[in-house]
């Protein structure tokens, strides 16, 4: 069961260490034991040491010189004759030169910028904190993507609150089967040795390997979903900022490993575990991977590494801040909903609305977005994620709801603007909107990506300026994520998304050309030439919103 693999850092500090350090038959550690593995490898690769009798003391309690070591251990520190950076640690003690390479790095800090407590107890979140630090200084991703959502959430110290959820999204810290963290309960040895081991065999690794999966789903996007578990991507050395080759058949493309569709341009490859939050996905930023690389159900897609962090500065400069599912995360119900009255350009108050899904619980959004529909009076809504009032009535959320009993109008887009597809269900929801009794509502999923889209087309045939249409899509990305109007995160997002698709639609070559260009003529022209509806038709939806 032995398992006598080195990392190339570890073998750096076995030079320094004594026998006691490689691994034995710990008289207290069982073969069946479910930390024994993990013991097995620590001591192994000299990143744990024995106690003083021989034996590896599973239940002992972890101290934080121990994790200091462990840690310096693992990246290959050596030991230097150094003057300590802390008054309480030994000139003689194992963990002084890992606890001062540990405080010269950022990773730990001592109590009081002179004392480091080495024999001290180590608690749950401090343990999280240190590792969240070490992997920044990795240059890891250490983008969070949801709140913890612990039942003692409320106990994690403000300080830890970062480095508790991403050590929980990545597996390396974990619950109970309470469903509580408890952050101030102290580490066993062996508790410790598992979260090492996992640090060490997912996050530091010197090679990482290909891994091959089976398309299983396209989805009506053209996203193609493999069996490939998204703990299998992380544990053959993948992390998000990767960027990965795809080899399918004879086709072979790049994309990043992501953790969002916006995470890339328009028409950009990226790699996903979004789609349905289990295992990793193949995609194209408003686009279809099936169409452009020929990805078929039962296809095998090979993943290998191409770039290691070569899109970490990217994705840093993308990715949101944190984005959650709770109300309580949220100023207003008009912000977690992402609802909103349109009145860009010549639209008139009391016309046109917009918002997240009024139908749908999976993102917790819905019951929100009804009663301020309600509260709004909408009369008809423009359903953008839906295909047919079949799927919308099969909605647990359907019957006797307010939204049940107002006009509704299903027309499914995908993003794509040149796609016959976009092409013919954008027509028919424009369509739909010229005869709706209003207040009309546009909305899909999210009120995102597709109610942004087809919205910034009406507000350009509305005569609403680029200024307008911008500030408008963005106040989505400003809700759900709470970025900067006017950044250069916001900048980037809007650079990437709807500014590819108004050059489509425009003939636009740059966002500064765009800026001058007349809007209402070129979106107009465009519905006109590639969606196929008339000048009267046109003239109508004008004077549905804005007279």
């Amino acid at each position: 069961m032995k398992n006598r693999i080195r990392t190339m850092a570890a073998v750096a500090a076995l030079c320094a260490m004594s026998l006691s350090a490689f691994a034995a038959d710990f008289s207290d550690v069982k073969d069946d034991a479910w930390y024994a593995e993990c013991v097995d490898y620590v001591t192994d690769n000299g990143l744990f040491d024995a106690q003083d009798d021989g034996n590896f003391a599973p239940e002992s309690e972890m101290t934080r010189g121990m994790l200091v070591t462990a840690i310096g251990r693992l990246e290959g520190v050596e030991d230097e004759e150094k003057k300590n950076v802390f008054l309480d640690i030994p000139q003689s003690a194992v963990c002084r030169t890992y606890a001062n390479w540990a405080a010269e790095n950022g990773i730990v800090d001592g109590y009081d910028g002179a004392h480091f407590g080495p024999y001290d107890s180590l608690t749950r979140e401090q343990m999280a904190k240190v590792f969240y630090n070490y992997l920044k200084y990795k240059k890891a991703n250490t983008k969070v993507q949801s709140v913890m959502d612990y039942v003692d959430a409320d106990k994690v110290s403000d300080w830890a609150v970062n480095a508790v959820s991403y050590c929980s999204e990545q597996g390396l810290i974990e619950g109970n089967e309470k469903h509580e963290f408890v952050p101030q309960g102290t580490l066993t040895r062996a508790e410790a040795a598992q979260v090492v081991y996992k640090l060490a065999k997912n996050f530091v690794k010197e090679k990482t390997e290909s891994i091959t999966g089976t398309v299983m789903d396209i989805n009506d996007y053209g996203h193609a979903t493999t069996d490939i578990l998204v703990k299998e991507f992380v544990s053959a050395g993948f992390t998000t900022g990767d960027f990965i080759q795809v080899h399918c058949g004879d086709v072979v493309f790049i994309a990043p490993y992501a953790t969002a569709y916006n995470d890339v341009d328009n028409d950009s490859n990226v790699i996903l575990s979004v789609v349905d939050n289990t295992h990793i996905s193949v995609a194209i930023n408003m686009g279809n991977a099936s169409d452009t690389y020929g990805i078929k159900e039962g296809d095998t897609l090979t993943f290998t590494m191409y770039e290691k962090g070569g899109y970490d500065a990217e994705l840093e400069l993308r990715s949101s801040y944190i984005y959650t599912n709770q109300r309580s995360d949220y100023p207003s119900d008009e912000a977690f909903a992402n609802f909103r009255e349109i009145t860009a350009g010549d639209i008139k108050e009391g016309r046109l609305y917009r918002s997240s899904t009024p139908l749908k619980s999976d993102i917790g959004r819905d019951e929100y977005a009804a009663k301020l529909i309600e509260a709004a009076g909408i009369k008809t809504a423009i359903n953008l994620s839906d295909a047919d009032m079949e799927s919308v009535k099969s909605e647990e959320n359907y019957e006797g709801s307010y939204y049940s009993k107002i006009a509704i109008y299903p027309s499914r887009i995908n993003l794509d603007v040149t796609s016959d597809s976009f092409k013919t269900n954008a027509a028919a929801a424009l369509r739909n909107m010229i005869l709706a009794e209003k207040p009309i509502l546009i909305h899909c999923q999210q009120g995102k990506e597709r109610t942004g889209l087809m919205a910034a087309m009406i507000e350009a045939l509305c005569g609403a300026s680029y200024e307008e249409i911008i500030d408008d899509y963005m106040l989505s990305y400003e809700n759900y994520y709470s970025i900067e109007h006017g950044g250069d995160q916001w900048q980037h997002i809007a650079e990437g998304n709807i500014v590819p698709s108004l050059l489509k639609i425009t003939g636009a070559k740059t966002s500064a050309e765009l800026e001058k260009v007349d809007l209402r003529a070129t979106v107009r022209a465009y519905m006109m030439d590639k969606l196929g509806m008339m000048e009267t038709e046109l003239d109508a939806l004008y004077d549905v919103l804005c007279k």
